[in-house]
This record gives structure tokens, sequence and C-alpha cells, in this order.
């Protein structure tokens, strides 16, 4: 059961980052920080990994420690908690330099689970 809740959320995480890597590749930054539909959309996607991340157990995080659990974690709260303060600039470079390895360990955790 617990497994299946996993592959659920890990899931969740990947349709996530699916959904930022659409903005990113159809989108210039500058078309990004003009338009603050996409910036509600891709900070939505962040909210989303943060929350699924918040739902995997601490087995799974401890399984996997190279992955930056608490780096996500700590996004999602800021653009919750602090979206006043949110950078538009490192939001899109964080698209760019942070998703596509995070994106390699959650499909890896994935496939653990076969």
């Amino acid at each position: 059961m617990k497994t299946e809740k996993h592959k659920i959320y890990c899931c969740h995480i990947l349709e996530a980052i699916d959904k930022l890597e659409l903005v990113a590749s159809t989108t210039t930054r500058e078309e990004f920080l003009g338009d603050w539909l996409k910036q509600d959309a891709v900070l939505k996607n962040f909210i989303v990994i943060g929350e699924a991340i918040s739902q995997i157990d601490e087995e799974i995080k401890q399984k996997f420690p190279n992955v930056d659990w608490r780096g996500a974690k700590s996004m999602r709260n800021f653009i919750v908690h602090e979206y006043f303060s949110v950078d538009n600039n490192f939001v899109w470079e964080t698209i760019f330099e942070t998703i596509p390895i995070f994106k390699i360990q959650i499909n890896e955790i994935l496939n653990s689970f076969e």
C-alpha cells in the first residue's frame, strides 16, 4: 500500500515537472517575466512538487539522500508564505538548473518501486 502511495506522489511530481518543462520550452525568459499567467502556472507546479514531497515517507527520503528534499520543500514554502518576495528570475533559473537532475532522481525512485 505504501509503495502505491509513493508511486502516486512521484507521478504527481513528474507531471508537475513536465508542465514546468513545457512552459520553459515554449517561452523565453523575457516572456515569462512579463506574463503573470505563466508565472502563476509555474509557481503552482512548484507548490505541487513541494506538497507531494511532504507526503513521501521519511524512509524513502533516507533511502535516496542525494535528492534535495529539503530544497524542494523550502521552495514550496517560500512561494506559499513569501509570495510577494518571489524572484521570478530565480524561479526561471531553477527550472533549467535544478529540475533536470530532480526529474532523473524522481524517475529513479519511481523505477525502484517496480
